[in-house]
């Protein structure tokens, strides 16, 4: 199993962890929008950065999320979400990007499900065209219920568009448990993104905090989806290298 670290510390705290581990880097800072429109001078700064650091392990992306809606009513909105993912993209496979994690943008109680799913639909068929490298990835955030994700994939049907399960997410957020998204979405989750909580907020507490089983969610992704690949997203360096030891300890690491 892969493991991924999301770039939620300084990288003078992250990338002695990633190295001393082994494990790779999830980028987010080109999720911001100023960020991807300095994109030349950033993405200097960064291989200057890898450099520094002496990383060469495994790289996936975070592309941007704030204000985007890939199911947008607006066809302006629509554009600048296709334009903001296309970038992203574009500096993602500069850098050897093994996956790019899309947020939905579905909003609960605003967006009616069957029209999130037509327009989301359209939208990422025209998104996947030509893209052959990168495996893209569609995460869950405030969706009750799998089900519109799930068959969002089966209607793309791409090798390499499939499902970013965000544990935290769903535990903050639906009411349907997580053991039913894993079951649900089964194979077709190839990334998980690992962080607990309280159930109420999302607030990215390392594993051991919270109120997520987490032995016993991380052993239901080995039996329902033993090939995805993992990404801690913890806000703390304590609690990341706390999080690795339960991995480690537990045996899946």
């Amino acid at each position: 199993m892969t493991l991924y670290v999301s770039e939620l510390i300084k990288p003078e705290e992250l990338f002695p962890i990633l190295n001393e581990y082994e494990l790779g880097l999830e980028v987010t800072k080109f999720s911001m929008g100023d960020v991807i429109d300095n994109s030349e001078i950033n993405c200097k700064e960064f291989k200057k950065q890898l450099k520094n650091y002496e990383f060469t392990n495994k790289i996936s992306f975070h592309g941007p999320y704030c204000d985007l809606v890939p199911a947008s009513f607006d066809s302006k909105i629509k554009k600048a979400t296709s334009e903001r993912f296309n970038s992203v993209y574009d500096i993602a496979k500069k850098f050897n990007s093994e996956h790019i994690v899309f947020h939905t943008g579905f909003i609960p109680k605003m967006h009616y499900p069957d029209y999130w799913l037509e327009k989301s639909i359209t939208f990422w068929k025209e998104f996947i065209k030509n893209k052959e490298n990168i495996e893209i990835l569609i995460e869950n955030v405030l969706e009750d219920d799998f089900m519109p994700i799930f068959e969002l994939v089966e209607e793309i049907n791409h090798p390499n568009f499939s499902v970013c399960l965000d544990i935290g997410h769903a535990n903050a957020c639906s009411s349907k448990g997580i053991e039913n998204w894993i079951k649900g979405l089964n194979k077709k989750i190839k990334h998980v993104h690992l962080h607990n909580n309280d159930g109420i907020h999302d607030n990215h507490f390392g594993l051991q905090t919270g109120n997520i089983n987490i032995l016993n969610t991380l052993e239901c992704l080995n039996t329902f989806c033993p090939n995805a690949s993992w990404t801690l997203e913890v806000f703390n360096k304590v609690d990341i290298i706390e999080s690795i030891k339960v991995l480690k300890d537990n045996r899946f690491l």
